[in-house]
């Protein structure tokens, strides 16, 4: 059969290299360490984003909360918009730096200016409208950088193993910006004066740190798997999405755990505060939560590479659902033994953190083995979004939740209301998860299916 001039060159650039060694091929230390530090001052912005703009709107600029929390969920609501958006517009982007690279490039010095903007109450008159203009858009420069970004694990090496070690990288990372956003933002804040002048050199100073991030992307990574020159119709795109099928189960499941997630995560402080009697111990419970789940994917990382994914992930849920029903049994009377459960449960936090996105990944080689086309921006851009979605879903659930069990701020809560607040932190997270099994029971790509796909591919 006859070969347009195109698909020779297409071809020719598929195979280029097909001659050169492993190594040639890998993804380099200085790779790994650049995605890694990019990770880490993205999820500096985030961590102080989600921590502190909802107090900044309230007890600095004077927003009533019910505004904010309005606000909030108007922007999870455009993120339906937003993130598909970018999907499409990295899937139609072709330049000489790659597909995904150029976008750590450009959102650089956009987000250092956002960050100085969105922390500048009075630009404008109404501070409400500002808050709206500033936060909006700051969540359009995220989303040009957080597509882009996890998009690239699926094209900087060819290797599943090398692309799971990646994301690998990347998902022990953000906890430790986490980590360092709470341990640090308050002391700064102190020392540029706790008022809203402070609040924007902080800021700033992560912000840099994104922007540091970015560049380091840009410069020092490279996009392995070839593309072909021909740009994809945007409903030939969207078709991707529908065809997908193991991408639905992984984002039908995605969504629960990441609900469960940002529920334990927002309910921390007030357990701490009622059961516990201690609002100290939220530091304590966090780092219960966080430093077993980086256990906990690194132990993922290492059983997927010989293991099928689907089935470690479904243990790992399982086990998770059975640990928080022991929490709910054990009861709040004794928190060592509380906290050291809870430690226990966290460690399979770590699981669904890297196997649903290296999953994902390996949806991607199925959709192009299944069609010929290579579309990682709009699929990447449905994880982004329903991760949103999930938080958004986490603060909603918790707001009426605590209403159901007759929460009450600031005071002594009666003993129904207690074990209302151990159940939302316990037994609520459990059904959740145990939700999330039932897509990945008939999740439709095995391991033994996948080799086959990446050996036709390859």
């Amino acid at each position: 059969m006859n070969k347009s001039k195109k698909d020779q060159a297409f071809e020719v650039t598929s195979t280029q290299g097909e001659g050169k060694t492993d190594e040639a091929r890998s993804v380099k230390p200085l790779e790994k360490a650049s995605f890694t530090f990019g990770v880490f001052g993205q999820n500096m912005v985030f961590a102080f984003i989600s921590a502190y703009i909802m107090i900044f709107y309230t007890d600095v600029v004077g927003i009533s909360s019910a505004a904010v929390g309005t606000l909030l969920f108007a922007a999870r609501m455009w993120d339906a918009v937003n993130d598909p958006l970018m999907g499409i517009i990295t899937e139609r982007t072709r330049t000489r730096w790659g597909k995904f690279r150029p976008y750590m490039l450009f959102v650089s010095v956009p987000i250092v200016l956002i960050m100085y903007l969105i922390f500048t109450p009075g630009v404008i008159g109404s501070a409400l409208v500002w808050a709206y203009i500033s936060y909006f858009l700051f969540d359009i420069v995220y989303t040009v950088s957080d597509i882009p970004l996890w998009s690239l694990t699926s094209v900087m090496s060819k290797s599943p193993n090398e692309r799971t070690g990646l994301i690998s990288l990347g998902k022990m990372i953000a906890p430790v910006s986490f980590i360092l956003v709470s341990v640090v933002t308050v002391p700064l804040l102190q020392v540029f004066g706790y008022d809203a002048n402070a609040y924007r050199i902080v800021a700033v100073i992560y912000g840099i740190m994104m922007a540091l991030g970015m560049l380091a992307i840009f410069f020092n990574t490279r996009e392995r798997v070839e593309h072909s020159s021909e740009k994809l119709p945007v409903k030939e795109i969207l078709s991707s999405l529908k065809k997908n099928k193991p991408l639905l189960h992984i984002l039908a499941s995605q969504l629960f755990i990441t609900t469960v997630d940002n529920l334990v995560t927002s309910m921390i402080i007030y357990y701490a505060t009622y059961n516990l009697l201690n609002a100290n111990m939220a530091s304590v419970l966090s780092l219960a939560m966080i430093i077993p789940m980086m256990i906990g994917i690194a132990l993922a990382s290492k059983l997927s590479a010989k293991h099928d994914k689907k089935m470690l992930l479904i243990a790992a849920l399982v086990i998770r659902v059975v640990g928080y029903i022991v929490l709910f049994i054990i009861g709040y009377s004794n928190a060592v033994v509380l906290i050291i459960g809870f430690a226990l449960v966290s460690l399979t936090f770590g699981g669904p953190e890297i196997l649903l996105p290296a999953m994902m990944v390996e949806t991607i080689d199925y959709i192009q083995w299944k069609t010929g086309k290579r579309t990682e921006g709009i699929m990447w851009s449905t994880q982004t979004f329903i991760v949103k979605l999930g938080s958004s879903l986490a603060g909603i659930i918790l707001g009426y939740l605590l209403t159901y069990v007759k929460y009450v701020p600031n005071v002594a809560q009666t003993e129904a209301t207690l074990f209302g607040m151990h159940g939302i932190f316990t037994l609520v997270p459990g059904i959740l998860v145990f939700l999330s099994i039932l897509p990945m029971v008939s999740y439709p790509l095995t391991m033994k299916l996948y080799q086959k796909i990446i050996k036709e591919l390859n």
